[in-house]
């Protein structure tokens, strides 16, 4: 347990303790240290606890997975069907047209 000095008496106290027990004076944790509870702070609303959040958030991120999916992945699967249909040769590996 850390301990500071209390601001009226000036006797060591926790940093976990609501007052001191001494004087009875209310212990506040300095504003010097960094917050309890980390992470980058919030633009909006200045909130400490920003982390990582997994999977999709909202109707719009899942339209935009949707949307790259179908661009991207679908028409690489069809590339890659009609690639296989085409014959090659074993000797040297290049595809041969009829």
């Amino acid at each position: 347990m850390p301990l500071i000095d209390c601001p009226d008496c000036g006797k060591k106290v926790s940093l976990d303790a609501p007052t001191c027990p001494e004087c009875g004076c209310p212990i506040k944790i300095p504003h010097t240290q960094p917050p309890i509870t980390g992470g980058r702070e919030c633009p909006y609303c200045g909130a400490h606890a920003v982390g990582r959040v997994r999977g999709l958030q909202g109707i719009g991120e899942v339209f935009t997975a949707v949307l790259l999916f179908f661009i991207f992945f679908i028409p690489g699967i069809i590339y890659y069907v009609y690639k296989e249909s085409v014959p090659y040769c074993s000797g040297c590996g290049r595809r041969v047209r009829k």
